[in-house]
């Protein structure tokens, strides 16, 4: 399946008319501060979805960044999806690669929601930290 093929298949889910790439083949959902990004990536026929979780917490941090390590062995704790720091903004991102020629439209709007989902936990954890921390 193609990407823009995807793409019809998620604004569908989304109750959206379409979702269109950009000049640099992205799709931005949501707004500043909570958005998801999607990109294709001709070169090696992949989409990748990206997003900011948000800032590092400012005490903790050694923690924080073991149970993102932990998160990330075998891809658990993200559901596929990988934990980094955006090396433009300095903030704690998630993003994962979706072989496009192993993608359907269903089974795309799936990983989207897969995605979404420890986002938002991510999200919270991130936000929380300092309460879980002293817990």
């Amino acid at each position: 399946m193609e990407y823009k093929e995807l793409l019809t298949a998620l604004a569908a889910a989304c109750g959206l008319d379409r979702l269109e790439p950009d000049e640099s083949n992205m799709v931005h959902l949501g707004a500043q501060g909570t958005a998801l990004t999607i990109v294709a990536e001709d070169e090696t026929r992949t989409v990748v979805l990206l997003s900011e979780i948000g800032s590092l917490p400012a005490e903790g941090r050694e923690r924080f960044f073991a149970e993102a390590l932990k998160a990330n062995w075998l891809f658990r704790g993200g559901g596929g999806a990988t934990l980094a720091i955006n090396p433009e903004t300095d903030a704690l991102a998630l993003n994962q690669a979706l072989p496009l020629d192993m993608l359907d439209g269903e089974g795309f709007v799936g990983a989207v929601r897969r995605f979404l989902a420890f986002l938002v936990r991510w999200r919270t954890l991130a936000r929380n930290w300092s309460d879980a921390v002293e817990a």
